[in-house]
């Protein structure tokens, strides 16, 4: 099993080949679409009670939870209510998912890599390259 930085390691390395391989320009969206694919290709690990995003995002949906519902307190709107509900339901089901199962997919590959991909195709295709990276070093995509 690799760890977090293993799977960081070879995305940054695959990108850096990619890069100097179409002669690329380094840019604020080229920086962008490569942090979008380093958070990527270490997401499949969600599903590990032990994984570094794991505990990383439960942080950040506690703190948006946290901080939604101070807002809805103070005369905010009820869909910070929902959008509260929402996060936790997501910690919820990600809590039950199996280690390397539905989450190390490519369709989970695809369908995680959509809402990057709506800011910019450019953040899709980096964070798709990210999630594919980590399920073809964990073995869940045969070259």
């Amino acid at each position: 099993m690799s760890g977090y930085r293993t799977h960081l390691i070879f995305y940054a390395a695959v990108m850096t080949l990619l890069f100097f391989a179409t002669h690329q320009t380094i840019g604020w969206v080229e920086v962008t679409a490569f942090l979008f694919g380093a958070i990527y290709s270490i997401l499949p690990d969600i599903d590990s009670p032990s994984s570094k995003i794991r505990g990383i995002v439960t942080k950040v949906v506690l703190a948006q939870v946290f901080v939604m519902l101070a807002a809805y307190i103070m005369g905010g709107n009820i869909n910070f209510v929902y959008v509260s509900a929402a996060a936790v339901a997501v910690l919820l089901i990600i809590a039950f998912t199996k280690h390397r199962g539905v989450v190390h997919t490519p369709l989970a590959a695809l369908a995680l890599a959509l809402p990057p991909a709506i800011l910019n195709p450019i953040y899709g295709a980096a964070a798709l390259l990210g999630y594919t990276t980590h399920l073809l070093l964990d073995g869940r995509l045969k070259p």
